[in-house]
């Protein structure tokens, strides 16, 4: 396209711009008049707009840094662009500032990246940020850098959705990590539909690696998802701005795709323009629509679809009501009479053959007419008889057709105007005639007068007025008829005509509002285009608007406090000064040496389990984060090895345990553990939405169909539908069993979805330096999964591991769906006996520096600090840094500060527990041999006082107990379920917003979307009172052993001042199974809600006009109503649990404590006149002593 083509086609479009602007403005459009307006704008200064969008991370910024040749805008792993940043190339023009209000600042020189990112980030203030900058691009070219997509920030989210619409070209960045998402592969699709030019870019493919799996297996599985979900981008780009020489790294040829785009300017700024336009064009229809849809729900009640069919009758039956309202009976009577004249008025009685048949009588009627000479009298008679007949016959016709048919219509038309029943009257009004009008034409007759000329029309119009007035009298005497016997029937009727003429307009200015819509929507194929107007458009724009000239940001910008706290990554912890394998070892003599001693078998018993615990510690440590948070590399790097498959798309479905080798189960053994029928059963169900077929060969057969005909199951799910399909028939007969297979089989069972969708959890046995440490590393499902069983299992790693390390993703740092997994390690991590959380911020390779590290670190330290973790201890680690240098992965620093942990508080507890019970068992058996060797008085007064303690030993242990217990469980679990609802419905807004979000309303229609939208919803409310349940659960169980560890200490503080000499007992209680919560609020479904989703009207007034605030406030309430008798069920739930809890803990605690005590009283007892115990006691001393020795 040449010149002088592209300015007549930039003409007309722009004349088609400014009519669609002023009808936009018409119909009350004012969005997308604004964005008419900035289109026209950018088509009027010929500017070529490259868009980049994508997930907030991804590298849009350093990509318009690389296109542009220079670091002009802060990129960083943490979201930067609150807002748009348009990066012009061109000659130089200070930096304009727009904020929210329009108000438009310039920033004079000096400009550095830390300006931008600074503003960058004021996104509420910040509307958009122009830039000009010489550039390696083509002069009249834009770059546009946009929030990220995925932000949960409304105000990104408006700034990205502002000015798509603008781009000629638009490329959608992804982390190389991240790519296979519903919210990348929605995205393109609407796009495309849209006619869009929409490019998807595979950003950051340096973290790529090759013996993982190929880069082409890798580009194949992205190509092969985006075309399952039909999004069809024009290209894809395999990108790296690290390492430009890797042979798949196309930002090259991207760059090469701009300049090639945009050397054909003329047709391309064209082209896009013409179809931004005809999207908005789309949109103001839609808009439109939306107004009618609007409207036709607000009066509903008043319209129907009959009535909208019907509309040009209602139109003409409005009109005519309107001449014929009535409002009472004189109003009826003066009606009738303003009717009757009117007609009487226009009646024609006298056309000119009626003249001529009078004009010859009025002849016959003169004294000298006569007929003929011979016989003429009798011939003038019989003449004159004929002209009297034609006369009457003449009459009678035209009255009849001039007055009397009009006069009968006329009050029948009044009669049913005033509701009465026309047949009562039709004999009278049928009645209505001028019997002899000859009569009339006789009276009227002037001797004399002549019967030519003026004469004739004189006598004419005397007749028709003895006609009409002979008329007019019979008509008054009917209606007088009528208002005597019916005028408060008349009254009542005009009053309900009145209202029906009432509701009559109403129903006709609803459907005059609708037809102007309708017209409106037809009118925008015809657009009205006037030079004149875009001559007068760009005359503002030329003009320079109100700008203010500032020379530094810091009235722009909200006050920050920018100081930075240093991270500790190894606090110290008290050390202990026991030496660990010096106690191992007298712990282990002391055992031997005691065990055959009388009274001693229990304290050798603790002291050999102990040496146990002490020389071959257990530990669990669960590994959490998210998908492709890089917890498998992590894991390796902990482990020293590529053990655990990695890759960038999600693996980890099942539970994987990586347990230290023993001799049962040597290095590299595996042991597979496969769901049980019900379990896989129940995930299918959930997935396909089938709950009847409770079958899995059924189910099998029935999914294949299913795949076919739905378009409502999401592309996950039909993933998961998609492997179990094809893993059914070599997989489904190891279901509910275990099975050992070889190394070279682990990876298949956890990457290859076909085999992990049937697999619960997978035992692998592997040497490491963790493995040394006695440490099994349990690396779980995604923090994202929502399998019911997974957040259980969850939740049990959550309380029961020993350390919890929780894994986010460098440039990905705190995704969505890491909250829910923080909000819950919040709820108990005060339960806890120590701090055994730590946080890892992987890939920290990715950094450009130490300040960009640390600045994401102190982000996510922040963010954690908003979920209750007030102090985290947070590593930066590079996995793959750790498998080659560990010098610089940060993995060195981790595991010396996670080693320290390991060593000064878990060991530290052990060997306090094993030290503590070796120092009493020895100061037990130097008491009993001083007794022993005490002088009889003393035996026996000691005698005495055990015997007694052994008599009253059961008082101690009160029973009733349980019942203290019980009631003080009770209040406390009240109060617990009573804040549960507060914290929920803290949160029900965010829920709202997360399930009512308009992208669902913009792919299904508003049935289907709101159906999903309030299903959406009733799981996110569900799950958030599941986990709140499971708190409350564990709080539970954490309160009763508190109360009888405290009462158990009472106990002691008792026994110990009459029994000094004794060991207190060891109180270990079995692990309690807590509550599964899965089934609460079964019963809810959508049709609970169906009287608050009737509130949705339609998608503008529901999002535009803010009316969701009204269904969310309904919504809640009625949620509000579902949950208490929920919390009712879980109350006695949880209480019935607490019941049997408090009664098995007390009779376990208290048998066994009893036990003990009874034994150690019994052998002191034994031993004060046993010389041979006495000798056995002063042995087993030595032997330890000569031992240490």
């Amino acid at each position: 396209m040449d010149r002088s083509e592209f300015m007549t086609r930039k003409s007309a479009l722009l004349a088609e711009c400014n009519g669609f602007y002023n009808k936009a403005l018409d119909i009350g459009d004012v969005k997308r008049a604004e964005k008419i307006m900035m289109l026209a704008k950018k088509l009027h200064r010929e500017e070529i707009v490259v868009a980049f969008c994508g997930h907030f991370s991804a590298g849009k910024s350093a990509m318009i840094n690389y296109l542009a040749g220079e670091s002009i805008l802060p990129s960083s792993p943490i979201p930067t662009s609150a807002n748009l940043i348009a990066l012009h190339a061109g000659g130089y023009k200070p930096v304009r500032i727009t904020t929210a209000d329009d108000q438009v600042y310039e920033l004079e020189p000096p400009l550095n990246e830390s300006s931008i990112s600074l503003l960058g980030k004021e996104g509420v203030s910040v509307k958009r940020i122009d830039i000009w900058k010489e550039s390696t691009l083509a002069e009249g070219i834009t770059l546009l850098d946009t929030p990220g997509i995925d932000s949960v920030d409304d105000a990104h989210k408006r700034s990205t959705e502002s000015a798509i619409h603008l781009a000629d070209l638009l490329f959608y960045v992804m982390d190389y990590n991240h790519v296979q998402s519903e919210m990348n592969f929605e995205y393109i699709k609407q796009m495309s539909m849209h006619n869009r030019k929409i490019y998807a870019v595979i950003n950051q493919i340096d973290k790529h690696r090759e013996e993982e799996l190929t880069f082409n297996t890798y580009r194949q599985s992205v190509e092969r998802a985006f075309a399952e979900w039909e999004a069809r981008p024009e290209k894809f780009f395999y990108t790296s701005l690290r390492q430009s020489e890797m042979n798949e790294n196309q930002s090259a040829e991207l760059k090469e795709e701009i300049s090639k785009m945009t050397v054909n300017k003329y047709s391309l700024l064209i082209e896009s323009v013409a179809s931004s336009l005809s999207v908005l064009k789309e949109e103001m229809t839609d808009y439109l629509r939306e107004e009618a849809e609007e409207i036709t729900d607000a009066y509903s009640l008043v319209i129907s679809r009959q009535d909208i069919d019907q509309q040009e009758e209602l139109f003409k039956l409005a009109e005519d009501s309107e001449a014929d309202q009535i409002v009472s009976s004189e109003d009826w009577s003066e009606k009738f009479d303003k009717d009757m004249n009117k007609m009487l008025r226009s009646s024609y009685l006298m056309p000119s053959e009626v003249r001529t048949v009078a004009e010859k009588y009025l002849e016959s009627v003169q004294e000298k007419f006569k007929v003929g000479i011979m016989f003429s009298a009798k011939k003038t008679q019989d003449e004159k008889t004929a002209r009297e007949n034609e006369l009457r016959s003449s009459l009678s016709a035209v009255i009849d057709e001039q007055l009397i048919w009009h006069a009968k219509a006329l009050i029948y038309r009044h009669l049913e105007l005033s509701g009465l029943n026309k047949s009562e009257w039709t004999a009278e009004i049928e009645s209505l005639s001028i019997d002899d009008p000859i009569k009339l034409a006789k009276k009227n007759i002037k001797p004399g007068a002549g019967y030519t000329g003026e004469a004739l029309l004189n006598y004419c119009d005397a007749l028709a007025d003895d006609c009409r007035k002979e008329l007019k009298s019979q008509m008054l005497q009917i209606k007088n008829h009528i208002l005597q016997q019916f005028e408060d029937l008349i009254e009542e009727n005009t009053l309900r005509k009145s209202a029906e003429h009432t509701e009559l307009i109403k129903k006709v200015n609803v459907l005059k509002q609708l037809k102007k819509i309708e017209d409106d929507i037809h009118g925008l194929e015809n657009i009205d285009t006037n030079l004149e107007n875009v001559n007068q458009w760009i005359e503002n724009w030329n003009e320079e608007g109100s700008v203010e000239k500032i020379s530094s940001l810091d009235h722009l910008l909200t006050s920050e406090d920018s100081s930075r706290e240093e991270i500790n990554e190894s606090e110290s912890i008290e050390t202990v000064v026991r030496n660990e394998s010096e106690l191992l070892e007298k712990s282990l003599q002391l055992a031997d040496a005691v065990s055959h001693i009388k009274g001693f078998e229990k304290q050798s018993e603790i002291l050999f389990d102990q040496a146990d615990r002490l020389k071959n510690k257990r530990y669990t440590v669960a590994l959490f984060g998210a998908f492709s948070a890089g917890k498998s590399s992590f894991a390796n790097a902990l482990l020293g090895d590529k053990v655990l498959p990695v890759s960038p798309n999600p693996t980890t479905a099942s539970i994987n345990k990586i347990f230290p080798p023993d001799h049962t189960h040597p290095d590299q053994s595996v042991i597979v553990h496969f769901k049980k029928e019900k379990e896989l059963l129940a995930d299918l169900q959930e997935a396909s939405g089938i709950n009847h077929i409770t079958a899995l060969d059924e189910m099998a057969d029935e999914l294949p169909d299913l795949m076919q005909r739905s378009n409502e199951i999401s592309e996950s799910k039909k993933s998961f539908i998609r492997a179990f399909l094809k893993g059914w028939k070599d997989y489904h007969r190891y279901l509910g069993t275990e099975k050992e297979v070889p190394m070279e089989d682990f990876e298949g069972y956890v990457s290859k979805e076909y085999q992990s969708c049937f697999v619960e959890s997978i035992d692998l046995h592997a040497d490491s330096s963790i493995a040394e440490q006695g440490i099994t590393l349990v690396d779980t499902p995604g923090a994202d999964s929502v399998n019911a069983r997974h957040t259980d299992v969850s939740f049990d790693y959550i309380r029961n591991s020993d350390a919890i390390l929780f894994v986010t993703y460098f440039n990905h740092a705190f995704a969505r769906a890491d909250r829910e997994f923080l909000i819950q390690m919040g709820r108990v991590k005060d339960s806890f006996e120590h701090d055994k959380m730590f946080f890892i911020v992987n890939a920290v390779d990715l950094a450009e520096s130490e300040e960009e590290k640390q600045e994401v670190i102190q982000y996510v330290k922040k963010q954690l600090q908003t979920f209750g973790v007030r102090e985290p201890k947070i590593f930066g680690v590079s996995s793959l840094q750790a498998l080659s240098d560990q010098s610089e992965s940060g993995i060195k620093e981790f595991n010396s500060a996670f080693s320290m942990f390991i060593d000064q508080e878990l060991d530290a507890i052990v060997i306090k527990n094993t030290a503590d019970y070796y120092d009493q068992t020895i100061s037990r058996m130097n008491t009993l041999l001083n007794q022993a060797r005490a002088d009889e008085d003393k035996k026996e007064k000691r005698k005495l006082s055990l015997e007694k303690l052994s008599g009253e030993l059961d008082s101690y242990f009160n029973d009733s107990y349980v019942e203290s217990v019980q009631l003080q469980a009770d209040q406390e679990l009240t109060e617990l379920l009573h804040y549960v609802q507060q914290r929920v419905f803290y949160r029900f807004s965010d829920f709202f917003k997360e399930s009512f979000n308009p992208s669902a309303f913009n792919r299904y229609s508003n049935k289907v979307a709101l159906s999903k939208a309030i299903s959406e919803l009733i799981e996110i409310v569900k799950f958030d009172f599941i986990q709140e349940f499971k708190v409350v659960n564990y709080r539970m169980e954490q309160l009763i052993r508190k109360l009888y560890q405290s009462e158990l200490e009472r106990i002691w503080d008792l026994v110990k001042v009459e029994f000094p000499e004794g060991i207190k007992p060891v109180s270990d209680v079995k692990q309690t199974e807590l509550l599964t919560f899965n089934q609460s609020f079964e019963d809810m479904k959508e049709s609970d809600f169906n009287k608050e989703l009737s509130m949705f009207k339609n998608m503008k007034s529901f999002f535009e006009k803010n009316e969701k605030k009204f269904m969310q406030h309904a919504l809640e309430e009625r949620f509000k109503e579902k949950s208490t008798g929920e919390l009712s069920l879980i109350t006695d739930q949880i209480s019935s649990w607490v019941s049997i809890e408090v009664t098995d803990i007390q009779k376990e605690l208290f048998t066994a404590w009893k036990k003990d005590l009874r034994e150690q009283i019994a052998s002191t007892l034994d031993g004060l006149y046993s010389e041979e115990f006495a000798a056995d006691i002063e042995r087993a001393l030595k032997k330890v002593q000569s031992d240490e020795s």
